[in-house]
């Protein structure tokens, strides 16, 4: 229910008067620390969506090929892709692996 009322809010923005928003737009400029937070938003956003997609992925697959798949399996592959998917993700691989070969 709550996520309908979020989407129908979010379309009706295409209602607004197109000169409403560009003069909105025009009022206030945004400061760098706005543009710092934005950009953390829509990265944060981008990994819950990654995440969500990557786990209901993994569950489809695993059942359209009989398998039979949890949520907490499809969970566990989201995260899996994140590690991976993170910048950190590579580096910590590198090491690992080098540590590995060390012994």
């Amino acid at each position: 229910m709550l996520a309908s009322v979020i989407v129908m809010g979010g379309s009706s923005l295409l209602f607004l008067p197109l000169a409403d928003v560009n003069a909105a737009l025009n009022r206030h400029s945004m400061s760098q620390g706005m543009w710092v937070g934005l950009f953390l938003f829509y990265l944060a956003n981008y990994f819950v969506i990654v995440f969500f997609n990557v786990a209901l992925v993994s569950v489809a697959d695993s059942r359209l090929a009989g398998g039979h798949a949890t949520i907490n399996d499809g969970l566990g592959s989201g995260m899996a892709a994140q590690r991976q998917d993170f910048p950190v993700g590579p580096l910590l691989r590198n090491r690992r692996h080098r540590s590995a070969n060390d012994s």
